[in-house]
């Protein structure tokens, strides 16, 4: 991968997501009912600690041009645990996915988004923004990587 593909991911998908996962954590750590706080919590742990492997991987890409680790949690989680390969560094992105993509549709269905405090729901605001334009931009990176190889002869190259 490149180190302005890495960037970008940093910046609209990894970022974005813990944002997602610290909202969520803060907001149901304010509800009084003990299910909330018992989910609320998780979600802070890994919302904080996948904003610091987000904000260590932008460092090293400003420095060292390259990243230094996951940008997610289960990302590295997955990947320590089946060993090596793109498969299931695939896997463990798609899970993180999957998480983020649940809890802000949850927060939609369930029409909490506008009982964020202002500061979460600025910050809210700007994760799903970086995020949507960050996956039409990587979606038109590829296309046209791929387009172009294609018109070139050269094998489909890789995401």
């Amino acid at each position: 991968m490149s180190a302005r593909r890495d960037v970008v991911e940093v910046i609209t998908v990894g970022a974005p997501f813990a944002v997602f996962k610290l909202a969520v954590g803060a907001h149901l750590l304010q509800a009084s009912a003990p299910t909330p706080t018992l989910l609320g919590w998780p979600l802070v742990a890994l919302g904080v600690t996948d904003l610091a492997l987000n904000a260590g991987n932008g460092l090293a890409l400003a420095i060292r041009g390259r990243r230094l680790g996951p940008i997610c949690v289960l990302h590295g989680v997955v990947a320590r645990l089946r060993g090596p390969g793109a498969a299931f560094a695939e896997l463990g992105l798609a899970l993180d996915a999957g998480l983020a993509f649940v809890l802000v549709a949850a927060m939609i269905a369930a029409g909490q988004i506008a009982l964020l405090p202002s500061s979460w729901l600025a910050a809210w605001n700007v994760a799903v923004i970086l995020n949507v334009l960050g996956a039409g931009a990587l979606r038109l990176t590829d296309a046209v990587r791929r387009a172009s190889a294609a018109a070139h002869g050269a094998p489909e190259p890789r995401s």
